[in-house]
């Protein structure tokens, strides 16, 4: 799997989240990610004004990316999973940092 693909993907991703085009966010979720996806989202800012990949690494057969989102009054750190499931990169783990 690609880093450079996934951080496209991972971009996508989060451009999404903040414009509240949640079918587009959630096209790359892996079902293992749902459960996870909710309770992320609880912890999310409200009035999302941007986002920013601040790392991105490979680790074994995944690649790690950390998202940082603005609100209007507080910011949230998020890091995915990204492994591959039916040849393309999906989020497979979800958590706030």
């Amino acid at each position: 799997m690609d880093e450079a693909t996934v951080r496209e993907l991972a971009e996508a991703h989060g451009n999404a989240t903040v414009a509240g085009d949640l079918k587009k966010a959630g096209s790359v979720l892996d079902k293992a990610a749902y459960g996870a996806a909710g309770e992320v989202m609880k912890q999310m800012p409200g009035g999302l004004t941007g986002c920013e990949i601040v790392d991105t690494r490979s680790e074994a057969d995944a690649v790690v990316v950390t998202i940082l989102y603005r609100g209007a009054d507080a910011s949230a750190s998020i890091e995915s999973r990204w492994a591959e499931r039916d040849g393309s990169p999906k989020i497979v783990d979800l958590k706030a940092l």
